[in-house]
């Protein structure tokens, strides 16, 4: 392998909707016999790797899937991409499969004719209108016959057997029509009345109900119109047909977005399709922006999904998500990150919710998708160039690979860090030349573990790491904190005490915390330590200096460490190869500067003094 790439192998197990990291290993062939182990031993629903590359001459990592097996998404019974369902009976034809199918042949012409494939199934006029309009019904048999999985008839005879299924759902609708009740006055309970017992009510009800709608001008009064008929004093039956009609509309594009005031934030009008989804709208009190938009019509959806009177229009609303998770338009006008937290916020939500397994991975790929059109070199580029600060650049990259979703939209995000890390007109910056090189200390250990427990890989972690610890380094060698406090005229209690509140105050790397901390085992193993320890020092008392220490060792994560100061045998200030990474970590992973209070900090900074 050549020195100027780096490679290693991800094994990953599907883990619910997303994918989990089991193990990294360094060769393909071992990584390719740990998978088929893994594979062959059960327990796992997929299985893939990824190679991941890092090519240090360009300063950028790249990543392809080599082994797979299973992970195959889970078929959602609301997909929006599902395909075609050949009916062979009435039955077929108006249940949900049949009519799902007619709004995927037809969708155009019933957005033309602002119907729902229910009013179409269940309408005389509607039927002669499709019948009449050229060849449009008999491209849609065309398209049945060639979606059946039976290859024994010809396609002829296929389209032969659907032609015959719609004549006869034709003569059903005849021969019905004059029983067919009326709705007077939009009074629906004695129509369902004079209704009951008859074997073909739903039918019935349907169509009278479309009926009752034909003259309606707008799919949105429509909707209307059958909202208010929603009670949870109604029979089943009627429920289950009101239900129908309902989710029917939320087909639409314009029919959802009425019902929320068509909202200009789409990160807002996104989340208010998952409250509805989720029956909660009442929960927005807290966020007057997104309660502003809902209106009565929506307080009645939510109520009725609340109480579990709309499956169908909750299915619906799902697939409803999908296509507008899926729109062109911008999320806001706030900026990427602003859009994609908007995504990040609304995926969270859904992991709530109990929602299949199939339909969150059909949501997952939307989201990805959509992500995956905001974040490119350009937009992430433009981004940047609102910050001058280098440090401010990737902090920013990382608050914005936190919000990004997909494994490859993060990559993108990721490759932009590591060229401002190594960019020479940006290093002075990063270390501190330009302020203060000891201010820059911490930013780059926060910098350091905001990475370690950022999404991003563990080749893209170790590569960022990695060089944070050369930064850091070099500040320490530009600056000689370590050996100006080795050399200081003070007692082993305040040499220690100082390295603490470096330590502390989260000054080192992971890579560079070491030497330090072999400083302080090493002071804490001289005899004179114990000695000091027990005096009055700079106006504190014994307990006070005691209390202290403890309180800083806790903080520094060195409490435990201190009980092994008798293995401190060597100057660490000898090791000019530099430490290795240590263990211990602690403190904030908040963008921006650490304190700089340390009393520590000050007294290594000031050039005129002894620290």
């Amino acid at each position: 392998m050549s020195i100027e790439k780096s490679v290693h192998y991800e094994i990953h197990a599907r883990r619910g909707s997303g994918w989990t990291i089991l193990a990294i290993k360094d060769s393909r062939q071992e990584a390719v016999a740990t998978a088929e182990n893994l594979w062959k031993g059960g327990g796992q629903t997929g299985l893939r790797i990824v190679k991941e590359t890092f090519d240090r001459a360009k300063q950028e990592f790249s990543s392809v899937e080599i082994f797979s097996r299973g992970a195959q998404r889970k078929k959602s019974r609301h997909d929006p991409g599902e395909a075609i369902s050949p009916c062979l009976t009435t039955n077929d034809l108006y249940g949900g499969d049949g009519r799902r199918s007619i709004w995927e042949l037809l969708s155009s012409s019933l957005r033309e004719w602002a119907i729902t494939p229910t009013e179409l199934l269940h309408s005389l006029e509607h039927y002669y209108r499709l019948y009449n309009k050229g060849t449009l019904l008999q491209n849609a048999v065309q398209r049945t016959a060639v979606a059946f999985e039976d290859t024994q008839d010809s396609i002829q005879e296929r389209m032969r057997k659907i032609t015959k299924l719609v004549d006869t759902a034709a003569d059903l609708l005849k021969a019905a029509e004059p029983t067919v009740p009326k709705l007077e006055l939009g009074r629906l309970k004695p129509v369902t009345l004079a209704l009951e017992g008859k074997q073909n009510r739903s039918f019935l009800l349907l169509a009278s109900l479309s009926e009752y709608l034909r003259p309606t001008q707008t799919l949105y009064d429509k909707f209307g119109r059958i909202l208010v008929f929603v009670s949870g004093d109604r029979p089943q039956w009627v429920t289950d047909c009101l239900d129908q009609l309902v989710s029917e509309y939320f087909l639409f594009d314009g029919v959802v977005l009425q019902l929320f005031n068509e909202p200009g934030d789409r990160g807002v009008f996104l989340n208010l399709i998952v409250h509805l989804y989720a029956g909660d709208l009442e929960n927005l009190r807290e966020d007057p922006a997104a309660r502003s938009q809902v209106t009565e019509d929506a307080l009645s959806v939510n109520a009725a999904v609340q109480t579990g009177l709309m499956p169908q229009t909750r299915k619906k609303l799902l697939k409803r998500l999908a296509v507008e998770i899926d729109a062109t338009q911008a999320i806001n006008d706030r900026g990427l990150y602003s859009e994609l937290q908007a995504l990040a916020v609304l995926r969270a939500r859904l992991g709530t919710l109990g929602i299949d397994e199939g339909t969150l991975d059909i949501l997952d790929q939307k989201l990805e998708a959509r992500a995956s059109r905001m974040v490119n070199s350009q937009s992430v580029g433009a981004a940047l160039d609102e910050h001058a600060d280098p440090f401010d650049k990737l902090f920013f990259l990382l608050k914005l690979e936190a919000v990004t979703p997909g494994l490859s939209n993060k990559r993108m995000v990721a490759n932009s860090i590591l060229p401002i890390l190594t960019r020479p007109d940006y290093e002075s910056a990063l270390l501190g030349l330009n302020t203060s090189p000891i201010k820059a200390m911490p930013r780059l250990a926060q910098l350091q573990k905001a990475v370690l427990q950022s999404g991003l890989t563990e080749m893209h972690q170790r590569q960022i790491s990695e060089k944070l610890d050369s930064l850091c380094r070099a500040i320490l060698e530009n600056t000689r904190i370590l050996e100006r406090i080795h050399q200081a005229a003070i007692g082993p209690v305040d040499k220690v005490l100082r390295l603490l509140q470096l330590m502390a105050d989260e000054y080192f790397t992971q890579g560079t915390r070491e030497r330090a901390e072999h400083l302080v085992l090493m002071y804490m193993r001289q005899e004179t330590f114990a000695k000091d320890l027990s005096r009055p020092q700079n106006g504190r008392s014994p307990a006070e200096i005691q209390t202290m220490l403890w309180q800083l060792l806790e903080t520094a994560g060195l409490k435990s460490s201190s009980k092994r100061a008798d293995k401190a045998d060597r100057d660490p200030l000898e090791n000019t190869d530099g430490p290795t990474p240590s263990d211990g970590n602690g403190g904030p992973t908040a963008e921006g500067d650490s304190s700089d209070n340390s009393d520590a900090a000050k007294a290594v900074e000031d050039g005129d003094q002894e620290p």
